[in-house]
């Protein structure tokens, strides 16, 4: 397995930062895909879609092979689903947040009340 460079955290929350790319990782997430079967997906062209691919690639997110005329892309590290878990876990389930140290708590959605 070839090593990969390093790449600046903030590059790989970017690349996950756009509903396109986010969705694209879920797909993965299921395995191997080819543009083809991600195309599908949505309602963008062939072209935007591999773009954003491109992105992902780039942060070291995911990787592809080419069989043919076919690329196959798929989830570089694993781990990048156990960080898009905790992110979604965070987005969906505001009411199990863990405010550190110091944290001002919001009281019931209030900002700025104080």
């Amino acid at each position: 397995m070839p090593i990969r460079k390093r790449i600046h955290p903030a590059e790989v929350l970017a690349a996950l930062g756009h509903p396109v790319r986010l969705e694209i990782v879920v797909i993965l997430s299921g395995g191997e895909r080819c543009v083809a079967e991600i195309v599908p997906y949505f309602s963008r062209e062939r072209s935007v879609v591999s773009r954003h691919l491109a992105v992902l690639e780039g942060a070291g997110v995911v990787c592809s092979r080419r069989q043919g005329r076919k690329v196959f892309y798929s989830i570089a590290d694993q781990r990048v689903l156990s960080l898009l878990d905790v992110v979604l876990d965070v987005a969906m389930h505001p009411e199990k947040a863990r405010p550190g140290p110091g944290a001002v708590a919001m009281r019931g959605g209030e900002e700025g009340n104080g």
